[in-house]
């Protein structure tokens, strides 16, 4: 029984230790997910909005953080990605079930993040040969589509949106596809030619 005491410290010991200050702020787009989705859901425009925003500029500040207190970890590495995940796949799905995204658009979103994520479970799972560091264009796809939910949050602030901001949205409809659709493509190259290898 004591023994069993011991390791049950040991273990909440070391989730204490990893959980240092980037990753506690990355938890931020976790907890924030489910905050969005009850604005979106209940009329509260200006929350989902604020919350978003905030959830959003923690994708940039944990990074910084973690660089600036030299805390990069492996769990840092693996929970900051699911995080984004979690948080644009969620809002992706609220705001296409409000008919605020285009159903063409939410399903390349999600279902390139879904990809991405069995990729990565396979890689974790079997061990294989591959290093899956971020790719530029898929921080340029992560961007656009955390920016465009900003954005379309933000409409809903406005009462009278102005037929520029109509514009600039099909736009950005049509950019954050583009960079999500060649993000996937280049994801797949990156696993194809891993296990192609020796």
């Amino acid at each position: 029984m004591h023994k069993l005491k011991l390791l049950s410290f040991s273990v909440n010991l070391k989730l204490l230790v990893n959980l240092n200050l980037p990753n506690l702020i990355t938890g931020v787009r976790v907890v924030a997910a489910p905050v969005v989705v009850y604005g979106i859901y209940n009329s509260h425009p200006y929350l989902a909005f604020w919350i978003f925003f905030i959830a959003g500029l923690t994708d940039w500040l944990d990074g910084f953080t973690a660089r600036y207190y030299n805390q990069e970890s492996i769990l840092g590495q693996l929970f900051d990605p699911l995080a984004d995940k979690f948080l644009i796949i969620t809002v992706t799905i609220a705001l296409m079930v409000s008919h605020r995204m285009p159903v063409w658009l939410s399903v390349a979103i999600i279902g390139r993040d879904v990809l991405l994520l069995a990729g990565s479970g396979l890689v974790w799972l079997y061990h294989l040969p591959i290093n899956l560091k971020p790719l530029v264009i898929g921080k340029v796809s992560t961007f656009l589509q955390i920016f465009l939910c900003l954005f379309l949050l933000g409409l809903e602030i406005l009462v009278a949106p102005p037929a520029l901001a109509k514009s600039f949205l099909a736009v950005l409809f049509y950019a954050t596809l583009t960079a999500t659709t060649f993000s996937g493509l280049a994801y797949a190259k990156v696993f194809c030619c891993s296990l192609r290898k020796p």
